[in-house]
């Protein structure tokens, strides 16, 4: 009893050979089959399996396609989200979420920088919005071109904050003065308001401070120039 294969040269191929003796009247069993029969399901297996690897290839190469748009649709989403549309400056919502770490991310100092637009009501009302908001670009960029832009935040209509870390008063007043002398001559006025504090760092008070020095200076300019807000 058992398998074997041989080639037959009257059929012109080899055959797949079957014995088995049976126990009823001592009779045998040998059963043959060329292997054209054999194998014929073998090649339309072989077919089905190729097409299933190019259809597992084809799947794989969409998903990884798609993870990447999925990918780069969130990273968009989260920066329109992180992003003030305007000016391109990290917005109100980057602000609330990022302020409470900076007294972890300075060794010795922070700076809070305050910085109010000066006559952007009026200016849309004389001007149009377009003026209004070319004027908001304006500011965002003197900011951003001096500051580090991840410590930059529009967080209002006409409301700038700008942490310093670890810089000192002279290098800090000397970027404002130049920010300063750079929107003059566009036309546009900023006020500024200034609060410094050695760790330990009170988040709280040193932007209210800063705050509340930039509406001091703001209320001088207006007296003095008699602009309307």
């Amino acid at each position: 009893a058992g398998y074997c294969s041989f080639e037959s040269k009257s059929v012109g191929e080899d055959l797949y050979f079957y014995y088995e003796p049976v126990a009823a009247s001592n009779w045998s069993v040998a059963l043959s089959v060329p292997e054209s029969l054999a194998f014929a399901g073998a090649k339309q297996m072989n077919t089905l399996l190729a097409g299933f690897n190019v259809l597992e290839m084809l799947l794989a190469a969409y998903f990884l396609w798609l993870m990447h748009v999925t990918k780069q649709e969130l990273a968009e989403k989260q920066r329109l989200a992180e992003r003030d549309l305007l000016t391109g400056l990290l917005n109100r919502n980057s602000y609330e979420k990022n302020v409470g770490d900076y007294p972890g991310r300075c060794r010795k100092s922070l700076t809070c920088i305050y910085i109010d637009a000066n006559g952007l009501h009026a200016l849309n009302d004389s001007k149009g919005h377009a003026a209004g908001d070319e004027m908001l670009r304006t500011v965002a960029g003197a900011l951003r071109d001096r500051f580090e832009e991840k410590d930059v935040y529009r967080i209002g209509g006409d409301e700038f904050v700008v942490f310093a870390r670890d810089e000192d008063m002279e290098s800090i007043r000397d970027k404002l003065e130049e920010a300063g002398d750079y929107l003059a001559e566009r036309g546009y006025h900023v006020s500024i308001g200034l609060c410094r504090q050695e760790r330990p760092i009170d988040m709280d008070t040193l932007v209210k401070q800063a705050e509340a020095h930039m509406y001091t200076k703001k209320d001088c300019y207006y007296q003095k120039t008699g602009a309307l807000l």
